[in-house]
């Protein structure tokens, strides 16, 4: 438990001096997402703030697309995918997530 938490200070610190360090918000959240740590309430407010610094981070985007499909939070889930698509028109990957999530929804 003990290297959680120094992970996590260290990943915080990252983003306090470089807040545009997309991998250190990816990284923090995949800390909180330990079930040892117990902190997965804080994984969502964790990417939110990763894209106040960088609002079109596809990674950011996917990762809340993909934490949200796993919760079972599908219109939260269509609404990520839906957004980094506009971000990365291309991604196959997410075209084909958000068909299966359309589909599930409707």
């Amino acid at each position: 438990m003990k290297e959680y938490k120094k992970a996590e200070a260290a990943f915080k610190k990252l983003i306090e001096f470089s807040p545009g360090t997309v991998y250190a918000y990816r990284k923090l959240a995949d800390i909180y997402l330990i079930p040892a740590v117990g902190k997965k309430d804080r994984v969502v407010p964790t990417i939110e703030a990763g894209l106040a610094s960088v609002p079109e981070s596809g990674d950011l985007l996917s990762y809340l697309a993909v934490y949200y499909q796993e919760e079972r939070n599908y219109t939260k889930a269509i609404e990520y995918f839906e957004r980094l698509l506009k971000v990365n028109p291309g991604n196959q990957a997410a075209k084909e997530e958000l068909a299966k999530l359309k589909l599930l929804v409707n």
